[in-house]
């Protein structure tokens, strides 16, 4: 209803400029001189206002459609001012180029003034629209204003990548941080085309698994007021791949590499980022380094959950993660056992403890 209001105030407002125009060029005050008695200025300008609808409604819709769509997804105050700060620049961007080509053109030809108005004040609206939504230095512009001027040169922003948001932990992880924390919305494309896949269970529970991280995020941001969830505008990538965007992104926004942190769990992703210069908080190497420490020798309480892939291994994990393989405990599935630890592998991916069964246990 409120999209619908604003286009019939611009209407009018053009109706009331071009009625008289209108007038003397179709002369309609004549023809329904004819057939109707009295003022027929309510008339005239009742015609004219249904020209300009029908004439001008996919213009101002298009205006419509950008306006709202730059809406999509904020959840934060300063993506708001944001928006309006690209709109507003658009508006003055369009303003000075028509203004210039209209002094051209006067300068060559006599305009009637209510004309030049309306032609003014339409070229203004169109071009808007075409500036909003085409240039993206428009954007690149207020967004450096934005997160690199109003909110702190030195800031330091932390994006979050899509495997970030499956693995959840980031949760618990924000409880000791705080600041700005942005999410691409190619990031959520993509967790909603996870959630959505049919053929692939374990997909679509990483989908789903990111969706709730995100909401949970929502809910944070609310209550704490040192922290700030900003889920950014659609943007015009050259890449494709989410990860790809979120370092189109930041080599966009023109951050100094010590002012941008990557939240991520990508072990490719990692690497990539660090060998650009820019910092990395992988979920798994800040867990890994968190580690109790366990070595060769020390004796762990654990509940057996399964049978491990050779015969007599039985496998159970720590709070932490840890995988735990366990000799001759396969016939202990669902039993709390004191083991002993002989092997320890470490690797990117995880940590693997190898131990037996304490010989007291053995002998009851």
């Amino acid at each position: 209803m409120g999209v619908v209001l604003i286009w019939i105030i611009f209407v009018v407002i053009n109706a009331l400029m071009l009625m008289e125009s209108f007038d003397d060029y179709f002369q309609f005050s004549t023809i329904m001189g004819e057939y109707v008695v009295g003022d027929t200025q309510l008339g005239v300008f009742v015609i004219t206002l249904l020209m300009l609808m029908v004439a001008t409604f996919p213009i101002y819709q298009m205006l419509n459609v950008a306006v709202l769509s730059s809406f999509r997804g904020i959840t934060n105050r300063f993506l708001l001012i944001n928006t309006f700060l690209i709109i507003l620049t658009s508006i003055l961007v369009s303003g000075l180029m028509t203004l210039f080509i209209v002094f051209i053109v006067t300068s060559i030809y006599e305009i009637p003034t209510k004309l030049l108005y309306f032609v003014m004040f339409n070229l203004i609206y169109v071009l808007s629209i075409l500036i909003f939504n085409n240039n993206r230095w428009i954007h690149n512009f207020v967004e450096l204003l934005m997160y690199k001027k109003v909110m702190g040169a030195d800031k330091v922003v932390k994006y979050l990548d899509t495997s970030a948001l499956i693995d959840g932990r980031v949760v618990k992880l924000f409880n000791f941080m705080e600041g700005d924390f942005i999410v691409l919305p190619e990031v959520i494309t993509e967790l909603h085309k996870l959630s959505d896949e049919n053929t692939d269970l374990m997909k679509r529970k990483k989908g789903q698994n990111g969706l709730k991280t995100l909401t949970d995020l929502k809910t944070l941001n609310e209550k704490r007021g040192d922290f700030n969830l900003i889920i950014k505008n659609e943007g015009d990538y050259v890449k494709d791949d989410v990860d790809d965007i979120i370092l189109e992104d930041i080599k966009n926004m023109s951050y100094e590499p010590e002012n941008v942190i990557v939240v991520t769990n990508d072990y490719n992703l990692t690497l990539n980022i660090k060998s650009r210069g820019i910092r990395v908080l992988n979920v798994n190497e800040l867990t890994h380094e968190l580690k109790i420490n366990i070595d060769e020798g020390d004796v762990l309480e654990v509940i057996i959950n399964k049978s491990g892939a050779k015969r007599g291994q039985g496998i159970a994990t720590l709070e932490d993660g840890t995988l735990v393989v366990v000799d001759d405990a396969s016939q202990l599935i669902g039993k709390k056992v004191e083991v002993e630890v002989y092997n320890k592998l470490s690797k990117d991916s995880g940590t693997m403890l190898f131990c037996k069964i304490k010989e007291e246990r053995k002998t009851e």
